[in-house]
């Protein structure tokens, strides 16, 4: 069988998530300490790392603002 292609958008989700991941390992944070950066709550930013497409951009830019992550960049995907 054929392997499903992913969409478009999953590959910018997981690429984001991806991205986002290696941010907090780099600087040595926990999804915690973000939260506490940001003012959300821990949940809230797990889910926003794990499924970033499904919230809002404000959130998400914070959220990467904060690591260094560019997410609007065209070559996200080539990292």
């Amino acid at each position: 069988m054929p392997a499903i292609k992913k969409r478009p958008e999953q590959i910018y989700s997981e690429a984001i998530t991806k991205q986002i991941k290696i941010a907090l390992f780099n600087k040595g944070w926990t999804q915690e300490h973000l939260a506490k950066i940001v003012g959300y709550d821990k949940a809230k930013v797990n889910r926003i790392i794990n499924k970033p497409l499904r919230y809002n951009l404000l959130d998400l830019l914070c959220i990467s603002g904060k690591l260094g992550v560019r997410i609007l960049s065209d070559d996200i995907c080539n990292k």
